[in-house]
């Protein structure tokens, strides 16, 4: 009798992006079937669909202890953040505040 494992499809899970686990930083992600370019042997493959766009306080990130690419997750996740969020809020205070907190930042 073959091993049956309960599917993670639709499962939601949470991560701690890669370099930023010390400011205790979480995504919700829910786990989806993907298509990819080959499915050696028909079997699917899994990937995540993001839930959560929430902007990352960087004045709470040490810049000194991440690396490029986590500056550039980081910009790209509010630049994800910016263009998922921003058309649901009007002009004002709200989007100004959004805006200002998804600007790209820069290791110096």
């Amino acid at each position: 009798m073959r091993n049956q494992v309960k599917s993670p499809v639709n499962k939601t899970c949470s991560i701690l992006p890669l370099g930023l686990q010390l400011q205790e930083i979480e995504n919700l992600l829910c786990v989806k079937e993907v298509n990819t370019p080959n499915r050696f042997g028909g079997i699917g493959y899994l990937g995540f669909e993001k839930l959560t766009f929430v902007p990352i306080q960087c004045k709470m990130i040490d810049l000194s202890l991440v690396s490029v690419t986590e500056v550039d997750w980081l910009n790209n996740y509010h630049l994800q953040v910016w263009k998922k969020v921003s058309p649901l809020l009007e002009e004002g205070s709200v989007r100004d505040w959004l805006w200002n907190n998804t600007r790209p930042i820069t290791k110096q």
